[in-house]
Formats: structure tokens, C-alpha cells, sequence
């Protein structure tokens, strides 16, 4: 009989907490819930800033890959240029000369020409 009272005693302790624990939670659960609804939204928008970071941080690589090369073909064009410039440079010193000697065989061949009439 002892084994009795002890499961009667055992089974109704359980129901008595099984009661109680319902009532607390039911008022005391709907601000955990809340709590809870409010930590799953922040958790999903956390895990978009990090998807967003994601790409984010590969179209910052692929920027950077971009702009290295923009800087390697402006590199090259300068490097044209400079040479354009340089062989500009030269080409019009050597007309200068072509000019200068073409302006002394023009006084050489007038000369002689008024030195016949």
C-alpha cells in the first residue's frame, strides 16, 4: 500500500505542476514570446546584412580588379603619349632645319640669279 500512496502522491504532484506551470505560462510566456518573435526578426536581419555583405564584398573585388586595370591602360596611353609628344618634338625640329636650309639654298640661288641680270 505504500507504493500506492507514493504513485497517488507522485501523480498528483504531477498534475499540481503540470496546472501551475500552464498558468505561469500563459502569463508569464507572453512576454518571453515576444522576446522571442523580437530575436527571430533581428536574427533574419542579421543574416541579410551578412548575404548583402556578401556581395557586397565581391563587387568590391571586382571594382578593385577593374580599377587596376583602368590604371594599367592609362598607363599605357600616357606612355603613348609621351612618346607621340617626343616624336612630335623631334619631327618639327628636323622641318625647322629642312626650313632653315631650304631658306639658305633659296638666298644662294637668288644671288646668283641677281648676279647674272
Amino acid at each position: 500500500m505504500d507504493a500506492v500512496v507514493v504513485g497517488a502522491i507522485a501523480i498528483a504532484a504531477l498534475a499540481i505542476g503540470v496546472i501551475l506551470g500552464w498558468l505561469l505560462a500563459g502569463r508569464a510566456g507572453e512576454p518571453v514570446r515576444v522576446k522571442l518573435n523580437e530575436a527571430l526578426v533581428n536574427l533574419a536581419a542579421e543574416a541579410e546584412k551578412n548575404r548583402r555583405l556578401g556581395e557586397v564584398e565581391a563587387q568590391l573585388a571586382s571594382e578593385r580588379d577593374s580599377a587596376a586595370s583602368l590604371k594599367a591602360q592609362l598607363a599605357g596611353f600616357e606612355s603613348g603619349q609621351e612618346e607621340r609628344e617626343k616624336a612630335f618634338e623631334a619631327r618639327l625640329a628636323e622641318l625647322k632645319e629642312a626650313k632653315d636650309a631650304l631658306s639658305a639654298q633659296f638666298s644662294v640661288v637668288g644671288g646668283k640669279l641677281l648676279e647674272i641680270v
